[in-house]
């Protein structure tokens, strides 16, 4: 099953936002923060 963390709806999220980098690595959670970067990756 896919990480709901990691979900497409989540990347899709981070592309609408445009969240950048600076947010990125003001995230806490880990988890999240990986998630974010590869979402970036893929735009």
């Amino acid at each position: 099953m896919e990480n709901p963390i990691c979900s497409r709806n989540t990347i899709n999220k981070f592309k609408k936002y445009k969240v950048y980098f600076q947010n990125i690595l003001k995230i806490k959670n880990w988890q999240f923060k990986i998630c974010a970067m590869n979402a970036l990756r893929k735009i």
